[in-house]
């Protein structure tokens, strides 16, 4: 039998404890602990007692780029932080 893998990407992942990192880290938790191979991508650092495996993706914080002019595709300083995170993932992602 092939065993499912899972891979749950977020750039706030370990560095913020908001709403979808703090409800997608609960579900990437709980499926680990049934045996499912979880990686967590995340810009924070690795937290001791996790079921999953956790991989840090640096990404450049919102807040260097508030101050910057909206543009059709990067509206405001979060598409920022996402399109650096997005860009290193791939690079440690195999």
């Amino acid at each position: 039998a092939r065993t499912m893998r899972l891979l749950f990407a977020l750039s706030g992942f370990h560095r913020h404890d908001r709403g979808a990192e703090t409800a997608l880290l609960s579900v990437a938790q709980e499926l680990a602990r049934t045996g499912t191979q979880v990686t967590v991508a995340g810009s924070g650092e690795a937290r001791p007692g996790t079921a999953y495996d956790f991989i840090h993706v640096p990404a450049l914080p919102r807040e260097r780029f508030e101050r910057i002019a909206a543009m059709p595709f990067f509206r405001n300083e979060t598409y920022w932080e996402d399109a650096t995170f997005a860009a290193r993932l791939g690079r440690r992602i195999d």
